[in-house]
């Protein structure tokens, strides 16, 4: 009996852990249709507050699975190594009008990882995600923005197995994260990029 009641134990402690996400709290600006941006510049990915040696790249990672979904929504991202090589890392404290204009972008991405937080105990591991994502046109208005916040941890006996599944192995975590905040953003039509993309080749 005590060996049935720890382990109805550990089953329900371990969906309450599980269950500790919260959905994708956004607004978008009723003039978005009207404004309909294609381009978008994806400036680098601000982190705010430390995140451990192991963990420098999840900037990078929010930052490239960002692009692929807008590339999956039909818009047109400007190419990642152009936005890098054109500002220069002059980026910080310009304006997203300004940011816009040098970059030829109908709208400016930020993205923001507002918290990375890991919890470790012998038999217990967590890592809690916060973000948020602001689209700003070309005329410096916010046309977007959207925050978001997960957190999954796990309980067991096997404490290295568990830190790998729930610590180290997050590019899907982030994966997941972009989604759900880009669930929130319309698509565009094919039909218009493809429009779009045939202009682009004539002289």
């Amino acid at each position: 009996m005590r060996k049935i009641g720890r382990l109805l134990a550990f089953v329900v402690l371990s969906a309450v852990l599980a269950g500790c996400a919260s959905g994708v709290v956004y607004t978008l600006d009723l003039g978005y249709g009207k404004a309909s941006p294609a381009r978008i510049a994806l400036l680098p990915v601000i982190i705010e507050g430390p995140v451990d040696a192991g963990d420098k790249d999840i900037g990078e990672l929010f930052r490239t699975m960002s692009y692929e979904r807008l590339r999956q929504m039909n818009y047109s991202p400007v190419p990642l190594d152009e936005i890098d090589r054109r500002l220069g890392g002059e980026g910080d404290g310009k304006a997203p009008q300004d940011i816009a204009r040098l970059l030829g972008a109908d709208a400016v991405l930020y993205i923001r990882v507002a918290g990375w937080n890991k919890g470790r105990l012998p038999a217990y591991a967590s890592l809690k995600v916060e973000g948020s994502y602001e689209l700003y046109s070309s005329d410096g208005r916010r046309l977007w923005s959207a925050s978001h916040s997960t957190k999954e941890s796990d309980l067991g006996l096997d404490g290295k197995a568990m830190e790998v599944g729930v610590l180290k192995a997050y590019e899907p975590r982030i994966q997941r994260f972009v989604d759900d905040v880009f669930s929130t953003l319309p698509h565009r039509e094919a039909r218009q990029r493809e429009k779009e993309t045939f202009y682009q080749w004539l002289p």
